[in-house]
């Protein structure tokens, strides 16, 4: 099942407070959430793909967002806030966090607007003039127009108590079933009403809107969502001066951004861009600054291993962020060593988790970055390392044989993938590889740190797991998996059994040899636009099967990664010109695409698939200078 059909069924109440249902297969995900909603071309070209609902406007750091009501085109844009701490009880009939819709007026007529936004700035054009929205900074949405226009905020819940503290210029809120505390504040020329007969509801939304004016031709004002009551001291700047500073933040990311092919530029600034727009900052579970899965859809947390490319991605720009993803999630880590599935500000999910792959991506910051770089935060994260790998060893191996198991597809991070198939609990090759390179790193941090009794454990471990894999997990030069009840091996034609690529050259030559073969083009993986996720001579391939089929960001970039560190250099360039092709002249970066013609699939906008994007056009620049 994929994570929209999961949020449904759990609804509001298990999202917020982290209550879920083991995940049963799903054959076929259904429809495509989103509508691709066309807006002008921006003028500078500089983001050339962002549009309405598919990439919410949002700033680094920020909870709040603006997009179409329930991700559809409507005559008004709405204010809204991520935090699962503003959603509390399912059984409440508002969403919390849908705070406000936007209206326009003049002379008490409600206008209509075009919406044409950069990543600094949203412009509502009407026939009258502009309203602009920006961010003052990440706990608040400015909202402005240098026209004599009216700009009305109309609430979309309850509040239990209302408070002017200065008539005119000074708001606060306290919404009702909500948990964020709400405030506006003016600028000079700037005054508000609150209007409370509502002419379009008759319900507990008694407020019908608050009415942003001007004393004479601009208006201007904040709105600030905060955890709690703060005094709102400095004054509300103007709209030029929210927008240069806005702009200058954003700027200054855009130019650490890696350098890429010039003909993938205009797609990688878009990427990189995402990476920068769904950050949060750090508060309640998230115990650093967090780059979200998506603030589109149903991925607005972060899972644990989309976590890993996210960091890889960000790492030469800031290594303290990319190591930022993992920290989150050991610092949620549970006694028994796992950690969760997901985290979100006000819960983590530990239903199902998700593979070691923390040895993978670490191994690739160390030999990026060297040690030097690396050692303090390596040093912080030993000891959570060890108990997450010993958590494998001592509660995923029932039988004891030293082949470790997935309860569930979920945990392998290939949900309803072919080779889950009656096959559950499975003991897994990719899972073997994962936990040999994850050993690897243990011994090359314990042999850095002084640790030489707890590096010669680690080194004969990872030689005994992987001499299991290499033999246990191989069948005429294949690897195949196992049923962790009945040994019956199980075959699979899903791509997850390519993953033990990821050793590069530890993985014996004639054997890899044989999975090359099986991944060059005109084969059954490998098409135009990158690896499949299942063989597309299955006969349980299906377009849109989710892990049955359709291109993902992770099974390609980990491939291209082990092909690289096997020298097998023209097969990994060739991936990586595939996959980039997918998002090149449309970069909507899907959680997924079609296999066979690259159109996006499910979720439009989500950070593992822009991040891969990334890391690979940057290798492609690489090699191309």
């Amino acid at each position: 099942m994929n994570r929209k059909d999961f949020l449904k069924l759990t609804g509001a109440f298990s999202a917020a407070i982290g209550v879920a249902p083991v995940m049963a297969m799903a054959k076929n995900p259904g429809p495509k959430p989103f509508d691709s909603v066309k807006t002008p071309p921006l003028a500078n070209n500089l983001f050339p793909n962002l549009d309405l609902p598919r990439f919410m406007f949002s700033k680094s750091g920020a909870f709040l967002c603006v997009n179409f009501k329930d991700g559809k085109a409507s005559n008004r844009l709405m204010i809204k806030s991520l935090r699962y701490e503003a959603i509390p009880y399912a059984w409440n009939k508002h969403w919390a966090g849908d705070y406000y819709e936007i209206a326009v007026y003049k002379d008490n007529k409600e206008l209509k607007y075009e919406i044409d936004y950069e990543p600094w700035a949203m412009h509502l054009k009407t026939t009258q003039g502009t309203v602009t929205l920006s961010y003052i900074d990440e706990l608040t949405l400015f909202l402005g127009s240098n026209d004599a226009l009216e700009i009305r905020l109309i609430p979309l819940q309850p509040y239990l108590w209302i408070n002017p503290l200065e008539e005119g210029k000074r708001l606060e809120l306290s919404p009702n079933p909500g948990r964020m505390f709400h405030s506006f504040k003016t600028n000079e020329d700037t005054t508000f009403k609150m209007v409370q007969k509502h002419p379009e509801r008759n319900d507990d939304v008694k407020v019908a809107y608050f009415a942003f004016t001007a004393k004479s031709k601009s208006v201007g004002f904040g709105f600030r969502e905060n955890k709690y009551q703060t005094k709102w001291k400095e004054p509300v700047a103007s709209l030029e001066q929210v927008i240069k500073a806005n702009k200058a933040d954003i700027m200054a990311w855009m130019d650490k951004m890696p350098k890429v092919r010039e003909d993938l530029k205009p797609a990688a600034k878009t990427a990189w861009y995402l990476l920068y727009a769904f950050q949060v900052q750090a508060t309640g579970k998230y115990t650093h600054q967090t780059i979200l899965c998506s603030k589109n859809s149903w991925l607005t947390r972060t899972y644990g291993w989309d976590n890993c490319f996210h960091g890889l991605a960000v790492a030469s720009a800031d290594l303290d962020l990319a190591y930022g993803q993992m920290k989150v999630f050991f610092d949620n880590q549970l006694p028994n060593g796992s950690i969760p599935d997901s985290v979100s500000d006000l819960n983590v999910n530990n239903y199902c988790i998700k593979p070691p792959v923390y040895g993978w991506a670490i191994n690739l910051l160390l030999d990026k970055f060297g040690w030097q770089a690396n050692e303090p935060h390596l040093r912080e994260l030993y000891e959570p390392l060890v108990k997450l790998t010993n958590f494998w060893f001592e509660f995923r191996d029932d039988n004891g044989n030293g082949r470790c198991q997935y309860q569930h597809g979920n945990d392998s991070g290939w949900d309803n993938s072919t080779a889950f198939i009656d096959a559950t609990p499975l003991e897994a090759a990719d899972l073997s590889a994962y936990l040999v390179q994850q050993l690897e790193v243990l011994e090359t941090i314990a042999n850095k740190l002084g640790k030489k009794q707890d590096a010669a454990k680690w080194k004969k471990k990872k030689e005994e797991q992987l001499e299991i894999l290499l033999t246990d997990f191989v069948k005429d030069g294949h690897f195949v998996n196992y049923h962790a009840k009945t040994g019956e091996v199980k075959e699979t034609q899903a791509l997850l059994n390519y993953i033990p690529l990821i050793l590069g050259d530890k993985i014996p030559k004639k054997l890899r040899k044989s999975l090359i073969k099986d991944l060059q083009p005109n084969g059954e993986y490998l098409t135009d636009y990158g690896l499949a996720s299942e063989s597309i001579k299955s006969p349980y391939y299906e377009v849109d099967g989710y892990w049955r089929g359709p291109i993902w960001a992770p099974p390609n970039y980990q491939i291209f990664t082990g092909l690289l560190a096997a020298k097998e250099d023209k097969l990994a360039k060739e991936i990586a010109e595939r996959y980039c092709r997918c998002y090149k002249d449309n970069p909507v970066f899907n959680e997924n695409n079609n296999a066979l013609t690259g159109e996006g699939l499910q979720a439009p906008g989500v950070s593992w698939t822009a991040a891969a994007f990334i890391l690979m056009a940057s290798y492609l620049g690489e090699v191309s200078s």
